[in-house]
Protein backbone atom coordinates (compact mmCIF):
# COMPACT_ATOMS: atom_id res chain seq x y z
CA UNK A 1 0.00 0.00 0.00
CA UNK A 2 1.73 3.02 -0.97
CA UNK A 3 0.84 5.48 2.70
CA UNK A 4 1.01 8.83 1.44
CA UNK A 5 0.91 11.02 -1.69
CA UNK A 6 3.54 13.19 -0.99
CA UNK A 7 6.41 12.97 -1.70
CA UNK A 8 4.98 11.79 -4.95
CA UNK A 9 7.75 9.14 -5.44
CA UNK A 10 6.90 7.09 -2.47
CA UNK A 11 6.74 3.14 -3.43
CA UNK A 12 3.84 0.99 -1.55
CA UNK A 13 4.96 -1.20 1.40
CA UNK A 14 4.06 -3.62 3.76
CA UNK A 15 3.95 -3.40 7.72
CA UNK A 16 2.13 0.17 8.24
CA UNK A 17 -0.03 0.22 11.14
CA UNK A 18 -3.51 2.27 11.04
CA UNK A 19 -3.73 4.95 13.86
CA UNK A 20 -6.99 5.89 15.62
CA UNK A 21 -6.58 9.78 16.73
CA UNK A 22 -9.55 10.46 19.37
CA UNK A 23 -10.16 13.74 20.66
CA UNK A 24 -12.24 13.71 24.28
CA UNK A 25 -15.64 15.39 22.90
CA UNK A 26 -18.08 12.72 23.35
CA UNK A 27 -21.15 15.29 23.61
CA UNK A 28 -20.02 16.69 19.63
CA UNK A 29 -19.66 13.03 18.76
CA UNK A 30 -23.25 12.22 19.94
CA UNK A 31 -24.59 15.36 18.74
CA UNK A 32 -23.18 14.83 14.94
CA UNK A 33 -24.58 10.93 15.09
CA UNK A 34 -27.90 11.84 16.47
CA UNK A 35 -28.36 14.76 13.72
CA UNK A 36 -26.44 13.13 10.54
CA UNK A 37 -28.94 14.47 8.30
CA UNK A 38 -29.69 17.75 9.70
CA UNK A 39 -25.60 18.27 9.46
CA UNK A 40 -25.26 16.41 6.44
CA UNK A 41 -23.02 13.77 8.12
CA UNK A 42 -22.20 11.08 5.57
CA UNK A 43 -19.57 9.85 8.63
CA UNK A 44 -20.63 6.24 10.39
CA UNK A 45 -18.91 4.41 13.58
CA UNK A 46 -19.38 6.83 16.02
CA UNK A 47 -20.92 4.21 18.71
CA UNK A 48 -16.95 2.95 18.59
CA UNK A 49 -15.03 6.40 18.55
CA UNK A 50 -17.71 7.05 21.53
CA UNK A 51 -16.29 4.01 23.31
CA UNK A 52 -12.69 4.37 22.06
CA UNK A 53 -13.06 8.41 23.32
CA UNK A 54 -14.01 7.09 26.96
CA UNK A 55 -11.49 4.62 27.14
CA UNK A 56 -8.81 7.36 26.32
CA UNK A 57 -10.29 9.92 29.34
CA UNK A 58 -9.84 7.00 31.51
CA UNK A 59 -6.35 6.70 30.99
CA UNK A 60 -5.98 10.50 31.82
CA UNK A 61 -6.13 10.50 35.74
CA UNK A 62 -6.97 8.56 38.94
CA UNK A 63 -8.00 8.94 42.25
CA UNK A 64 -6.43 8.02 45.11
CA UNK A 65 -7.44 8.25 48.89
CA UNK A 66 -4.66 9.26 51.07
CA UNK A 67 -6.54 9.02 54.33
CA UNK A 68 -10.17 8.40 55.90
CA UNK A 69 -11.34 8.58 59.42
CA UNK A 70 -14.71 8.89 61.31
CA UNK A 71 -14.24 10.80 64.37
CA UNK A 72 -17.43 11.24 66.68
CA UNK A 73 -19.89 12.30 63.85
CA UNK A 74 -17.14 13.79 61.59
CA UNK A 75 -16.12 12.15 58.18
CA UNK A 76 -13.22 13.09 56.57
CA UNK A 77 -11.75 11.64 53.47
CA UNK A 78 -8.64 13.34 51.80
CA UNK A 79 -8.27 12.15 47.93
CA UNK A 80 -5.48 12.86 45.75
CA UNK A 81 -6.21 13.32 41.85
CA UNK A 82 -3.35 12.22 40.13
CA UNK A 83 -2.92 14.02 36.04
CA UNK A 84 -1.24 11.05 33.99
CA UNK A 85 -1.44 13.08 30.76
CA UNK A 86 1.62 15.13 29.31
CA UNK A 87 -0.27 18.36 29.48
CA UNK A 88 -2.52 20.78 32.07
CA UNK A 89 -6.05 18.38 32.92
CA UNK A 90 -8.25 19.50 30.95
CA UNK A 91 -6.31 20.77 28.36
CA UNK A 92 -7.03 22.55 24.75
CA UNK A 93 -10.30 25.08 24.79
CA UNK A 94 -11.35 26.24 27.80
CA UNK A 95 -14.91 25.11 27.57
CA UNK A 96 -13.97 22.04 29.10
CA UNK A 97 -13.53 21.31 32.77
CA UNK A 98 -13.30 18.25 35.17
CA UNK A 99 -14.87 18.28 38.47
CA UNK A 100 -14.98 15.77 41.89
CA UNK A 101 -18.39 14.41 42.35
CA UNK A 102 -18.47 13.40 46.29
CA UNK A 103 -21.21 11.14 47.54
CA UNK A 104 -21.81 10.33 51.58
CA UNK A 105 -24.20 7.57 52.40
CA UNK A 106 -25.41 5.82 55.25
CA UNK A 107 -25.76 2.00 56.03
CA UNK A 108 -28.77 1.85 53.79
CA UNK A 109 -27.92 4.02 51.03
CA UNK A 110 -29.63 7.27 51.91
CA UNK A 111 -27.35 10.42 50.44
CA UNK A 112 -25.82 12.36 53.81
CA UNK A 113 -23.64 14.52 51.71
CA UNK A 114 -23.10 15.29 48.23
CA UNK A 115 -21.11 17.52 46.14
CA UNK A 116 -20.63 18.24 42.40
CA UNK A 117 -24.06 16.39 41.17
CA UNK A 118 -24.80 16.48 37.32
CA UNK A 119 -28.25 17.73 36.30
CA UNK A 120 -29.76 16.92 33.15
CA UNK A 121 -28.83 19.76 31.60
CA UNK A 122 -25.36 19.88 32.24
CA UNK A 123 -25.36 21.97 34.73
CA UNK A 124 -23.53 21.41 37.97
CA UNK A 125 -25.22 21.80 41.23
CA UNK A 126 -24.20 24.87 42.88
CA UNK A 127 -21.73 25.74 40.90
CA UNK A 128 -21.37 29.64 40.90
CA UNK A 129 -20.32 30.30 37.28
CA UNK A 130 -23.57 27.29 36.35
CA UNK A 131 -26.41 29.92 37.98
CA UNK A 132 -24.70 33.34 37.11
CA UNK A 133 -22.27 33.93 34.59
CA UNK A 134 -20.82 36.79 36.32
CA UNK A 135 -19.39 34.47 38.97
CA UNK A 136 -17.15 31.25 39.11
CA UNK A 137 -16.22 29.13 41.89
CA UNK A 138 -13.66 29.44 43.85
CA UNK A 139 -10.70 26.78 43.90
CA UNK A 140 -10.54 24.34 47.18
CA UNK A 141 -8.50 22.92 49.30
CA UNK A 142 -10.90 21.69 51.79
CA UNK A 143 -14.52 21.30 51.09
CA UNK A 144 -17.32 21.62 53.73
CA UNK A 145 -20.49 22.03 52.50
CA UNK A 146 -22.17 20.84 49.47
CA UNK A 147 -22.40 23.92 47.45
CA UNK A 148 -18.62 24.16 47.29
CA UNK A 149 -17.67 22.19 44.33
CA UNK A 150 -14.13 21.54 43.16
CA UNK A 151 -14.18 22.55 39.53
CA UNK A 152 -10.84 22.20 37.72
CA UNK A 153 -11.32 24.86 34.42
CA UNK A 154 -9.54 28.19 33.46
CA UNK A 155 -11.74 31.21 33.21
CA UNK A 156 -11.46 33.45 31.26
CA UNK A 157 -11.14 37.42 32.17
CA UNK A 158 -11.13 40.35 29.38
CA UNK A 159 -9.32 43.22 29.33
CA UNK A 160 -10.90 44.85 32.40
CA UNK A 161 -11.07 41.61 34.33
CA UNK A 162 -14.74 40.87 33.55
CA UNK A 163 -15.78 37.38 33.24
CA UNK A 164 -16.22 35.99 29.63
CA UNK A 165 -16.84 33.12 27.65
CA UNK A 166 -15.66 34.51 24.03
CA UNK A 167 -12.28 33.65 23.38
CA UNK A 168 -11.69 36.70 21.00
CA UNK A 169 -12.13 38.42 24.25
CA UNK A 170 -10.10 36.76 26.64
CA UNK A 171 -6.89 39.01 27.83
CA UNK A 172 -6.12 37.26 30.69
CA UNK A 173 -6.80 33.98 33.01
CA UNK A 174 -8.95 35.16 36.28
CA UNK A 175 -8.87 31.40 37.49
CA UNK A 176 -6.52 28.20 36.19
CA UNK A 177 -6.62 25.35 38.40
CA UNK A 178 -6.22 22.75 35.84
CA UNK A 179 -4.42 20.12 37.45
CA UNK A 180 -0.63 21.02 35.41
CA UNK A 181 1.37 17.47 34.11
CA UNK A 182 4.24 15.97 36.46
CA UNK A 183 7.60 18.26 36.26
CA UNK A 184 5.59 21.69 35.98
CA UNK A 185 6.94 24.12 38.83
CA UNK A 186 3.76 26.40 38.88
CA UNK A 187 6.28 28.63 40.64
CA UNK A 188 9.04 28.10 37.60
CA UNK A 189 6.85 28.49 34.88
CA UNK A 190 6.08 31.43 32.70
CA UNK A 191 3.18 33.87 32.74
CA UNK A 192 1.98 32.40 29.69
CA UNK A 193 1.03 28.72 31.34
CA UNK A 194 1.03 30.12 35.10
CA UNK A 195 -1.87 28.82 37.46
CA UNK A 196 -3.80 31.70 37.41
CA UNK A 197 -6.31 32.24 41.23
CA UNK A 198 -6.47 30.51 44.50
CA UNK A 199 -4.82 27.49 43.48
CA UNK A 200 -1.53 29.33 43.48
CA UNK A 201 -1.39 29.40 47.56
CA UNK A 202 -2.38 26.01 47.70
CA UNK A 203 0.54 24.20 48.71
CA UNK A 204 -0.71 20.70 47.91
CA UNK A 205 -1.54 21.46 44.33
CA UNK A 206 1.27 21.22 41.33
CA UNK A 207 3.18 19.35 39.53
CA UNK A 208 1.08 16.51 38.81
CA UNK A 209 -1.45 16.17 41.63
CA UNK A 210 -3.88 18.26 43.60
CA UNK A 211 -5.05 16.83 47.23
CA UNK A 212 -8.11 17.85 48.50
CA UNK A 213 -10.00 17.28 52.00
CA UNK A 214 -13.64 16.69 52.67
CA UNK A 215 -14.81 16.99 56.19
CA UNK A 216 -18.55 15.97 56.42
CA UNK A 217 -20.62 16.11 59.64
CA UNK A 218 -22.61 12.59 59.04
CA UNK A 219 -24.75 13.11 62.70
CA UNK A 220 -26.12 9.89 63.37
CA UNK A 221 -25.37 8.23 60.85
CA UNK A 222 -22.33 7.80 62.26
CA UNK A 223 -23.41 4.71 64.51
CA UNK A 224 -23.22 2.39 61.40
CA UNK A 225 -21.61 2.22 58.54
CA UNK A 226 -20.71 5.02 56.20
CA UNK A 227 -19.75 4.49 52.46
CA UNK A 228 -18.82 7.24 50.12
CA UNK A 229 -17.41 7.28 46.69
CA UNK A 230 -15.66 10.05 44.47
CA UNK A 231 -15.54 10.24 40.89
CA UNK A 232 -13.66 12.53 38.77
CA UNK A 233 -15.86 13.96 35.94
CA UNK A 234 -15.01 15.83 32.69
CA UNK A 235 -17.35 18.10 30.37
CA UNK A 236 -15.91 19.21 26.93
CA UNK A 237 -18.78 21.72 27.09
CA UNK A 238 -18.85 23.58 30.15
CA UNK A 239 -22.61 24.43 31.00
CA UNK A 240 -21.34 28.59 31.52
CA UNK A 241 -20.32 28.32 27.61
CA UNK A 242 -23.47 26.52 26.38
CA UNK A 243 -26.02 29.51 28.30
CA UNK A 244 -23.39 32.39 27.27
CA UNK A 245 -23.99 30.82 23.40
CA UNK A 246 -27.73 31.03 24.07
CA UNK A 247 -28.39 34.13 25.04
CA UNK A 248 -27.84 34.68 21.01
CA UNK A 249 -30.53 31.96 20.35
CA UNK A 250 -32.59 34.44 18.00
CA UNK A 251 -29.87 33.34 15.44
CA UNK A 252 -30.98 31.07 13.85
CA UNK A 253 -27.54 28.66 13.78
CA UNK A 254 -27.47 29.13 17.20
CA UNK A 255 -31.08 28.22 18.02
CA UNK A 256 -30.29 25.17 15.46
CA UNK A 257 -27.60 24.45 17.92
CA UNK A 258 -29.31 24.98 20.61
CA UNK A 259 -32.30 22.38 19.86
CA UNK A 260 -29.37 19.76 19.01
CA UNK A 261 -27.88 20.42 22.76
CA UNK A 262 -31.14 20.23 24.29
CA UNK A 263 -31.78 16.46 23.12
CA UNK A 264 -28.17 15.52 23.06
CA UNK A 265 -27.98 12.33 26.05
CA UNK A 266 -24.06 12.73 26.74
CA UNK A 267 -23.64 16.09 29.46
CA UNK A 268 -20.40 14.71 31.10
CA UNK A 269 -18.36 11.40 31.43
CA UNK A 270 -15.71 9.93 34.26
CA UNK A 271 -12.34 9.68 34.22
CA UNK A 272 -11.52 7.79 37.11
CA UNK A 273 -13.72 6.84 40.49
CA UNK A 274 -13.11 5.15 43.91
CA UNK A 275 -15.13 4.46 46.84
CA UNK A 276 -14.70 4.01 50.77
CA UNK A 277 -16.40 2.37 53.36
CA UNK A 278 -15.90 3.06 57.59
Amino acid sequence: VKIATRPNFLSPRNDFARHTLVGANTTMLDILSSNKDALAVTATGFDTAITQTRALLETAADIEVLSQSLVNDELTVQLRINNRSGHKLPTSYPSRRAYIHFVVRDNVGNIVFESGKTNADGSIVAADADSNLSQYESHYDEITQEDQVQIYEAIMGDSDSNITYTLLRSATYLKDNRIPPTGFDKNAVVNDIRVAGVAMSDGNFNSGSDTITYKVTVGAASASTISYSAELKYQSLAYGFVKDLFQDNNDPEVAKFEAMYDSASIRSETISAINGTL
